[in-house]
């Protein structure tokens, strides 16, 4: 028998916008080569890093804002884990949750060149950060779900959910190689493409499209109350089979054998 894998904390954003059709998520279409959730559509997130211990500084007047947050998540390390979801904002999407020390935020390229270094592991985004002159502006990230791999496949990890408003002024630039394409949908049309086969839809991300798909807008949605604990899915799919798993009485299924890594 061999050990089951280490189970990773890992960082996710929903990142939501307001449109005449109602509130938009942007999700990426991952690459079909990934070890992990190949070819599946996701939001920007990724595992806890090394360089998250660095913790950027908060803009003034934010501490309490900081402190909400890190009580809602609920665990020790909670201020590493929200590092990690700023700076996977910031490596595959190019959105800064930080505002400017004076000023306006700075060019394109500046902000082009830390996002390439903290992408290759060769700064944190602390640093980044610090060198751009900005820090962070958490007001509009809320802990939405947090969902633990069960046993089984060989990466597991203990991710928590978040969402965040587009900020004022920035736009999405894709920049990941983890990641195909990506796209601004409303939650309906995305559940709606994975029943169709046009996705490939993961549980836990077909789950938190459901829970945002509620809210008529971003404010609404920032303004919930998240339930933080953990959401261990019950296998109940074998190798080679469709994937399916239970969450309490919900049954969620993806097109894809559990044989792949998920």
């Amino acid at each position: 028998m061999t050990d089951s894998p280490e189970v990773r904390p890992a960082a996710t954003v929903l990142l939501l916008r307001d449109s005449p059709e109602g509130i938009e998520v942007f999700v990426l279409v991952r690459v079909a080569a990934l070890a992990f959730a190949a070819g599946a559509t996701a939001f920007p997130g990724g595992g806890v890093d090394p360089s998250d211990a660095t913790l950027p500084e908060p803009a003034p007047g934010q501490q309490d804002v900081v402190a909400e947050l890190h009580a809602a998540i609920g665990i020790e390390g909670a201020d590493q884990i929200v590092t990690a979801a700023v700076r996977e904002l910031f490596e595959e999407v190019g959105v800064l949750l930080a505002t400017p020390e004076r000023g306006t935020l700075p060019g394109l390229d500046r902000r082009e060149h830390w996002r390439a270094e903290v992408t290759a592991h060769r700064a944190g985004i602390a640093e980044a950060l610090a060198d751009l002159g900005l820090r962070t502006d958490l007001r509009g990230l809320r802990p939405w779900s947090r969902w633990i791999t069960p046993p089984g496949p060989p990466r597991r990890f203990d991710t928590f959910f978040f969402v965040a408003g587009l900020p004022e002024g920035q736009e999405v630039a894709l920049g990941t190689t983890e990641a195909d394409t990506g796209m601004w949908a409303t939650p309906d049309d995305l559940l709606r493409q994975g029943e169709q086969g046009l996705l490939q839809i993961m549980p836990p991300t077909a789950s938190n499209l459901l829970q945002v798909g509620r809210f008529a807008t971003v404010a609404e949605a920032l303004e919930f109350e998240a339930d933080m604990e953990p959401v261990q899915p019950q296998m109940l799919s074998g190798r080679g089979e469709p994937l399916r798993v239970r969450v309490g009485e919900v049954e969620f299924t993806a097109d894809h054998p559990r044989g792949n890594p998920a």
